[in-house]
């Protein structure tokens, strides 16, 4: 049964720990139920190493559909694409992206994919992108 709140995850795991050191029951029985009350404390946030790998792969595709691609800061990305400059702001707490064109704010997307689709309509690339 899976805990609730990080509460009950939190005493869970501490009367696993001792029925395993005190009563020496099998570690094969009680690492399921350990393993679903540890996972209560797992973020649901987006990780920094998870972003930057995805950030990663879209600088490939920019860079394979002949864009240029410029990390001016942790959180702010620079893409220039057919001559039309954008920056993308992220928001690493909300999980969001924002794309300004040539300084004016355009849109707002929830994942990097998204703004890939976006640029892929706006300029017309699905020939080129399929080829990566």
């Amino acid at each position: 049964m899976k805990p609730k709140t990080k509460e009950q995850a939190s005493t869970t795991l501490i009367k696993l720990l001792k029925r395993r050191f005190n009563g020496g029951e099998s570690l094969d029985e009680l690492l399921p139920v350990f393993l679903d009350n540890l996972m209560a404390f797992k973020s649901k946030k987006k990780s920094r190493v998870l972003l930057d790998s995805e950030l990663l792969l879209f600088e490939k595709w920019i860079l394979s559909i002949g864009g240029n691609y410029e990390r001016i800061h942790r959180f702010h990305v620079r893409i220039v694409v057919q001559q039309k400059t954008m920056d993308i702001k992220i928001n690493l707490f909300e999980e969001e992206y924002f794309v300004l064109v040539d300084n004016i704010a355009e849109k707002a997307f929830k994942r990097l994919s998204a703004i890939q689709t976006w640029l892929e309509s706006k300029f017309s690339l699905e020939e080129r992108s399929n080829n990566c």
